[in-house]
């Protein structure tokens, strides 16, 4: 398992005439397993965070290191392409391809053998409920299917660190609070190690370990709230008073 290091981050945005500081001196971990939420005020900068993690963009200063706990600390950051999966706000199907495809296609880039890429799409669709649905086109599903799509499509090529960014939040309550059950599962599950952003206290309290809450910019870390809901029938029982004290709490740190 992976844990995933940022150090003193800092990030400025070129306006044309000056730049504006989005975040700077940006420190945190994510231990290996672990589930942690980035929450703030929107314009903070918390995608941004995501994306440089994720390789996407590059800081101005600072870095990010991917440690694996199991092998004596050694640095796999030059290998984060094999060991992350980044899942979008909106799911970014192609069209012209099936469901199967879909999830299918980033082992064919990594030039993978035709059974094992059919036996790790096949596990990857059983593992959100929508092996059923293999054959069916993006647009013969509903939002949450498609989700669920793009959810096995970051999953198939067996990752060990997942970010997410606010990847149900086109979803209605319904649908994103079963959707939330079964991201938490999966990840608790396969022992991923993930970092999400999001703009929902209670989605960041029903997945989350640990909620780190954000301020405006110029950006930075102003509390650390550390989640412990009971498990109530395989899921976090999001009916107790410590979901709702958490809540709260986190609540209060963003006014």
């Amino acid at each position: 398992m992976k844990t995933i290091e940022i150090q003193q981050l800092s990030k400025s945005f070129n306006s044309g005439k000056m730049l504006l500081p989005v975040f700077y001196d940006i420190t945190l971990t994510v231990k290996s397993g672990e589930f942690v939420s980035l929450i703030g005020p929107s314009g903070a900068g918390k995608s941004t965070i995501l994306k440089i993690v994720a390789g996407i963009d590059a800081p101005d200063s600072g870095e990010i290191k991917f440690d694996n706990n199991s092998d004596n600390g050694r640095d796999l950051t030059s290998n984060r392409k094999a060991i992350i999966s980044y899942v979008p706000q909106h799911p970014a199907l192609m069209p012209w391809l099936t469901v199967f495809q879909n999830v299918r296609f980033p082992l064919e880039l990594v030039k993978m053998s035709k059974g094992d890429m059919i036996d790790n799409t096949l596990k990857a669709l059983e593992l959100v409920d929508m092996a059923a649905y293999a054959n069916l086109l993006p647009h013969q599903l509903s939002g949450g299917m498609q989700q669920r799509v793009s959810l096995a499509r970051a999953l198939v090529s067996g990752p060990e660190v997942l970010l997410l960014d606010e990847p149900f939040s086109a979803l209605d309550e319904v649908t994103r609070s079963n959707l939330q059950q079964v991201l938490w599962r999966i990840c608790k599950s396969l022992n991923l190690t993930a970092l999400m952003v999001t703009h929902s206290i209670s989605e960041a309290v029903t997945l989350s370990d640990r909620v780190l809450v954000l301020s405006n910019k110029p950006t930075k870390i102003i509390a650390e709230n550390s989640i412990a809901l009971p498990i109530k029938n395989m899921e976090r029982d999001t009916s107790c008073l410590a979901f709702f004290k958490s809540v709260q709490d986190i609540r209060k740190c963003l006014h």
